[in-house]
């Protein structure tokens, strides 16, 4: 076993011992002597003496063990016949930052007497010692295998930002609505219809659970309210888990259907509750290095980021890749100018879990539907449906999927396979369906995306192959109607040059039951011009409607403006549009024109919209020709309105239109009714403002770190609003309320003096409000004239103390922000402290 490590005492007795011993001058006339000169330089006296220890006894030493930069001080013997031995517990304690347990335990268990090792010993556990008397150190070296993996992430960070808890009051709810009115003055229907207007009433209760409601009144029809759905929700984001109760709807999978039921049900969410996060598969590698190099990460040909390393085992995460197939390579160069390569081949997709990662929703419960204004439950029949999808590899996704009911059952499976020739996708189900028996369908399908030059874009190939069987069928299918037994379909496209694209398609079917097989081909291209424009054309030969071509235009003529002009000939389509988009969210019109033509029907339609900062509101035009007869039409005018009613913290607002979480900006009343403005920092976008209507609300994405910009132009003289923004983090459906402003808005200025009627100067000193308990605060300062200049009082009794000296004052409740205290003199003065 290692002997224990040398005490400090007897450590600094030993370095002046061996530094004696390696200068040629014996310890003990060190010691009468203290004074005398050390002599020449040791390394002239090892060469001219060749002894490292001339005392004829063990010399123990303390000296730095290094391998390029310092690990830590070790332990030494030099023996009379000039052999060198360490301390193993040293040298384990040195390296236990540099090398790994395994390694280490290796180090621990090298023979030893009396706790120190040979150097011979030490390397035949593979760690490199050479003790160099000049320099007095250790200069160590180990294979890299010892060292411990380091981790470097290339790309987009996989943490992100953890999951906030929940700082929301403890009830908020909102309403959002979107009606029209509508009036015919040319048609069947002529007159003024009833309103319509579909409601979503969502909102939280305790920071507990979010419940979401919609209903729709349609006065045209009995009843006129009715019910669409209604859940409760309480969500784990640190989990990404979502539990719901009431009306709920499935996810549905490949070959699904989408059953509504009346239950409940749990979700694995990923991207939901940490849309900061990366949870699609990433390319990694890893390298070992024996000695420092740097390392040219290349992808797809273009070098992407260059990297020193110190020798060691490196774990190379998120590479920077693009969508499809990636060749990626390593570049090694290490300081004499050797050079290899890694290359490794990655496809990149979203369908592809990292591994390790797993999705999956579960919904139990029984049939419902809404049909004709009602919401119908079946109670006897149970409904479940759900999926499960893992990352099993960074190549390799897998999942299974089920729905059932008595008289339907539906499983499938699914494989997902990331290759360098390109992405396969497998799906499988089988059914049974009471009165028609068992059937099945499976789905191949293969992509291959390739990005070419910088700036073209990508080379893409898509082929699938579908089959079913005769019974096969869904948890909502009344009668097996599959008259298609096969299905298959083919894509090419690339781009030619950065303005110049084309592609290839191709579908061919096989009917079954009397249904004819059928095909379609098709080309297609397209070009991008200078100024905006872009055209898009096809043409091609299907079986039943034989030559068929189409043609798109689209001119971007500002960033504002849009022209669009598209032809198909299968149905004679023909649409001519134009399209004007503001800038601002707010205080603004959106408005366009289109003019259309379809088997034989003429149409010309106009819609404007009006941003509001409560809402928008909307004026569209419709008319309709049959035939082209001017006497055989409808004339349609709308008027319709979106926004929402929100409550948070004993405070209403009206706004845009909500779907998610929100937050109500309210000025405080010091502010006189001066307006805040919502915004964002950086331009001079506005997206809300208070006014008389109200506080401003703005919309907040949930589970996602938003900070809140705002301002306050014409707020009174000397008031501070402090930063100007607020961090919120919204959980789903919940309600913030921000109040910019307080009753500590008040800025003083004035001169201190003293008894004697002197300035003040440069004290360091507080103002202290006396007229509540617990009164805030405030530090002041003085300058060199006794100045004094603070922020943060308010109206009220308050009391400075600076220097020696206390100054009372009483700022009015009427005053304004900004107050001049002239010339303070002392009211007293401060308790001298023990």
């Amino acid at each position: 076993m290692p002997g224990p490590a040398p005490s400090r005492a007897r450590r600094a007795a030993g370095l002046l011992l061996a530094g004696s011993a390696l200068l040629g001058v014996p310890g003990g006339a060190l010691a009468q002597d203290a004074a005398a000169p050390i002599g020449p330089n040791p390394a002239a006296i090892a060469s001219t003496t060749g002894k490292l220890n001339t005392t004829g006894r063990p010399i123990d030493l303390v000296v730095p063990l290094r391998e390029r930069v310092p690990l830590g001080q070790v332990a030494i013997r030099i023996a009379p016949d000039d052999s060198v031995t360490v301390s193993v517990a040293d040298l384990a304690a040195a390296l236990g930052r540099a090398a790994t347990p395994a390694f280490l335990d290796k180090i621990r268990a090298v023979p030893a007497s009396d706790g120190y090792a040979t150097l011979g010993a030490v390397e035949a556990a593979g760690l490199k010692l050479a003790f160099d008397p000049a320099a007095l150190d250790l200069a160590a070296s180990f294979d890299a295998s010892g060292r411990p993996d380091r981790t470097l992430g290339l790309g987009f960070a996989r943490d992100g930002v953890g999951v906030l808890p929940d700082t929301s009051p403890s009830f908020a709810a909102y309403l959002s609505y979107q009606g029209s009115l509508d009036w015919i003055t040319r048609g069947s229907d002529r007159g003024l219809r009833r309103p319509i207007a579909n409601f979503d009433l969502n909102g939280r209760l305790f920071n507990l659970v979010s419940f979401e409601n919609q209903f729709t009144y349609d006065g045209n029809r009995a009843p006129s309210f009715s019910r669409f759905a209604s859940r409760l929700i309480y969500d784990r984001p640190d989990s990404s888990l979502r539990f719901q109760g009431g009306d709920l709807f499935s996810i549905p999978q490949v070959f699904q259907d989408q059953p509504e039921l009346a239950g409940i049900g749990v979700t694995k969410l990923l991207r939901e509750f940490r849309p900061d996060r990366v949870y699609t598969a990433s390319a990694g590698r890893r390298i070992t290095l024996n000695d420092p190099a740097t390392v040219t990460v290349i992808v797809n040909g273009a070098p992407s980021q260059t990297l020193r390393l110190d020798p060691g085992n490196y774990n190379l995460e998120d590479l920077p890749l693009t969508g499809g197939a990636n060749n990626v390579q390593l570049l090694i160069e290490d300081p004499a100018g050797g050079r290899r390569l890694v290359t490794f081949d990655f496809f990149l997709d979203s369908e592809l879990l990292a591994k390790g990662i797993d999705e999956y929703d579960a919904k139990l419960g029984i049939r419902s539907d809404y049909d004709n204004g009602r919401r119908r439950y079946f109670g006897n029949q149970p409904l479940v449906t759900g999926f499960y999808r893992r990352g099993l590899s960074e190549q390799l996704t897998a999942g299974a999927n089920i729905q059932a009911t008595q008289r339907r059952q539906q499983v499938g499976a699914e494989a997902i396979l990331g290759t360098p020739v390109g992405l396969f996708t497998a799906n499988a189900s089988v059914s049974h369906l009471r009165d028609f028996g068992s059937g099945y369908a499976a789905r191949l399908q293969y992509r291959y995306s390739s990005p070419l030059a910088q700036e073209l874009g990508a080379r893409r190939i898509d082929l699938f192959a579908e089959h079913r069987s005769v019974n096969f069928g869904g948890v909502e299918t009344e009668r097996p109607g599959n008259s298609t037994a096969w299905f298959f379909s083919g894509r090419y496209s690339q781009p030619v040059s950065r303005r110049l694209s084309f592609g290839l398609g191709a579908d061919y079917q096989i009917g079954r039951r009397g249904a004819p097989n059928r095909y379609a081909v098709r080309g297609s291209a397209g070009y991008s011009f200078a100024n905006g424009m872009q055209i898009n054309a096809s043409a091609g030969f299907e079986q039943r409607a034989g030559a068929v071509f189409g043609a798109t235009f689209f001119w971007r003529r500002t960033r504002n403006t849009l022209v669009t002009a598209q032809y198909d000939s299968r149905l004679d389509d023909a649409r001519v549009g134009y399209f004007y988009s503001p800038q601002r969210a707010i205080d603004a019109i959106a408005w366009n024109i289109e003019a259309s033509r379809t088997n034989g029907i003429s149409g010309l339609n106009g819609t404007a919209v009006w941003r509001t900062n409560r809402g928008d509101l909307e004026l569209s035009q419709r008319t309709a020709l049959f035939g082209g007869v001017s006497q055989n039409r409808t004339v349609q005018t709308s008027a319709r309105a979106r926004g929402t009613i929100a409550f948070a913290d004993g405070q209403f607002a009206l706004g845009r239109y909500l779907t998610d979480s929100f937050a109500i900006i309210a000025p405080h009343r010091s502010l006189k009714g001066a307006q805040v403005v919502v915004g964002s920092r950086v331009s001079e976008q506005v997206e809300a403002r208070s006014g008389t209507l109200g506080p401003a609300l703005v919309a907040i994405s949930s589970y996602s770190p938003r900070a809140v910009y705002f301002n306050v132009p014409d707020a009174p003289d000397g008031y501070s609003i402090g930063e100007g923004n607020e961090s919120i983090y919204a959980w789903l459906h919940s309600g913030h309320r921000v109040v910019v402003g307080s009753d500590y808005n008040v800025t003083v200025i004035g001169t201190l003096v003293d008894a004697r009627g002197d300035p003040v100067a440069l004290a360091a000193g507080s103002a202290r409000r006396t007229d509540i308990a617990d009164g805030p605060t405030v530090p002041i300062f003085t300058n060199r004239e006794g100045k004094l200049g603070a922020s943060g009082l308010s109206p009220g009794r308050w009391q400075i103390a600076a220097g020696a000296n206390l100054y009372d004052l009483v700022i009015p409740e009427k005053a304004d922000s900004f107050v001049d205290l002239a010339t303070l003199r002392p009211t007293g003065r401060r308790e001298k402290r023990p």
